[in-house]
Parts: C-alpha cells; structure tokens; sequence
C-alpha cells in the first residue's frame, strides 16, 4: 500500500514539473536568437537522439528494432507530436 501512495506522490509531482515546463517554455524560446526552423530542426536531433539512447539503455537492441517496427498507430502518434512541436514553436517565437 505505502508503494502505491510513493507512486501515486511521484505521479503527481511529474505532472505538476511537466505543467511548469510547458508553459514556461515560450519564455525560454523568446530567448534564442534562431529562427523557428533551426530551433525546430535542432529539437528534433536532440530528441530523437535521447530517445534512441534512452531505448538502447533500457530495451537494447530490441528497443531500437521495436522503433523502427513501429505500427500505423505508432507512427500516426510520432506523426502527431511533430504536428503538435510544429504548432507551438513558431507561436512562441
């Protein structure tokens, strides 16, 4: 029971930082002085790489196959979050 209520805790602080870094970002991004397209590009590089690094880390090799595998539903939600990284960039700029 008490590892529940650690998780749950840990749950709700994640979420409650996640909340403050989204909508401090645009303060952030007003900062650089690069256009939205290189902000966007270098974005992109440093979170696929994460992601891959992370995948190896985690899962191995199989994580990394199980990437490049991905389902249509997969790819319809990385399709999404580039929509979504494409919307919110450029507005803060």
């Amino acid at each position: 029971m008490a590892d529940i209520r650690r998780e749950r805790r840990l749950g709700i602080i994640l979420v409650i930082a996640a909340a403050i870094a989204w909508s401090t970002a645009p303060f952030f991004t007003r900062l650089l002085s690069h256009d939205s397209w290189t902000i966007l590009f270098w974005r992109g590089v440093f979170a696929s790489g994460l992601i891959s690094i992370f995948l190896l880390a985690t899962e191995g090799r199989a994580g990394l196959r199980e990437l490049v595998a991905m389902e249509r539903s997969g790819w319809l939600v990385a399709s999404l979050s580039m929509l979504a990284m494409l919307a919110f960039i450029p507005p803060c700029r």
